[in-house]
């Protein structure tokens, strides 16, 4: 995290591309609909990033609940295979 002038900047860096095909299928190996914890812990990535990611230009596949944010596992996975390991900047 770069801190410049009172303004956040948050670098954050999808795995590589040989890494998100076996995420993949660890997405793909679910039976239910996941939250944000559960994506943030496959990703190995912050579920600040994540709600990002949900809402944003990045734009993971998500639905909504109410208010709560949820995941297909089958849709999370074919983007996993598609996601580049580009670094991410907000």
């Amino acid at each position: 995290m770069n801190t410049t002038a009172g303004t956040t900047e948050t670098t954050e860096t999808l795995p590589s591309p040989k890494k998100m095909l076996g995420i993949a299928s660890r997405f793909a190996a679910f039976d239910h609909a996941l939250n944000i914890n559960e994506v943030a812990d496959v990703l190995g990535l912050n579920k600040k990033t994540i709600e990002r990611m949900a809402r944003g230009a990045d734009r993971i596949p998500s639905f909504k609940i109410g208010n709560q944010v949820r995941f297909d596992p089958r849709h999370l996975a074919e983007w996993a295979k598609t996601a580049r390991g580009d670094k991410r900047k907000r």
